[in-house]
């Protein structure tokens, strides 16, 4: 008797403390009005707040203002970053995406130095930007699903050139390999390999080194579900003890299979990614939103959401995201 009391506690103690960890992340708060389009992602400067989307939108940080709009022309940008000068002065970058461009700000509220394929050849859907301030290097992913233009490119001064590393010899794939992000964890870049839910870490820029992690011999896919296509990550980022990933997952491509399960995933190690062993945090999400890039500020994760449904997305732009605000 006394042995089966043990285990009903034992049991217990399991249940209780897996459930605190599912729990562990809660919301705090939503992101959603005024907006003036879909957000894609949230940048936090010294002092602003700049939500990237089809337009930037911005406001003073740690404020509840009404989101201002820069004056730059839309490219279908997806992420902005930034670096302060030693004359304490400001500079931003930009992917524009649609557009095969990267945008250079001095004032996130004036018109941009726009730069072209005229003068990076290598250009074609630059998808997501972020600043290392270990090296003082801006990086940017290329790296188109159908093209051989797969590129890091990284720049101190962009007008005064850049450097390439070219990762198509990189990535074992053949078949339609496509990067959506980059992310920063321990000054490596770590390269979001969306399509075949995979990631790479650049352990040396200038030899070209790098840590493939997850490998599966499996079909790309632009999004899907997570019992049909495996993960197609968004991003992924370390925030407390655990890397977290966003999942591209919609009805379009999930072809009638739950698109809500695993979308928003975390793990501790890489040994657990390779295994596939996630704890599903998509919980946290409401239900047929696709979580997209991921920020991380003072001690919180944000993590910015679109309808799965495509026609709202086009129809109803401001509508259809928002930015979820999670801490433990």
């Amino acid at each position: 008797m006394m042995n089966s009391k043990i285990i009903f506690i034992l049991l217990f103690l399991f249940a209780l403390e897996t459930t605190f960890a599912q729990k562990r992340l809660k919301l705090d708060k939503i992101i959603s009005t005024p907006l003036m389009a879909q957000p894609l992602s949230i940048t936090f400067t010294d002092s602003l707040e700049i939500i990237s989307g089809d337009v930037f939108q911005y406001r003073k940080k740690g404020s509840n203002h009404t989101w201002s709009n820069c004056p730059a022309e839309a490219t279908g940008t997806h992420n902005i970053s930034w670096k302060k000068n030693k004359d304490g002065k400001s500079v931003y970058y930009a992917v524009g995406t649609n557009k095969n461009q990267l945008l250079k700000f001095d004032d996130i509220n004036r018109l941009p130095r726009v730069f072209t394929t005229e003068d990076i050849p290598e250009l074609l859907r630059p998808h997501d930007i972020l600043f290392n301030p270990k090296d003082g290097y801006f990086y940017v992913i290329n790296s188109d699903g159908v093209s051989e233009k797969k590129y890091l490119l990284r720049f101190k001064d962009l007008e005064k050139g850049y450097e390439k590393l070219d990762i198509t010899s990189i990535i074992p794939h053949k078949d339609y390999a496509y990067a959506r992000a980059i992310t920063l964890y321990k000054n490596k870049i770590y390269i979001v390999l969306s399509s075949y839910g995979e990631v790479i870490r650049i352990n040396n820029f200038e030899k070209g080194t790098y840590t493939y992690l997850g490998y599966k011999d499996r079909k790309p896919a632009a999004a899907g579900s997570f019992s049909k296509t495996g993960n197609v990550l968004n991003d992924v980022a370390y925030f407390k003890g655990y890397w977290y990933g966003t999942n591209f997952f919609c009805n379009e491509y999930g072809k009638g299979t739950d698109i809500n399960e695993f979308r928003f995933i975390r793990w501790k190690s890489w040994k657990d990614f390779e295994d596939e062993k996630f704890e599903d945090m998509s919980f946290l999400i409401q239900e047929n939103e696709v979580p997209y890039f991921i920020s991380i500020n003072d001690g919180k994760m944000y993590v910015a959401t679109f309808s799965e449904d495509s026609s709202l997305r086009i129809s109803k732009p401001s509508e259809s995201g928002k930015i979820y605000v999670l801490q433990e």
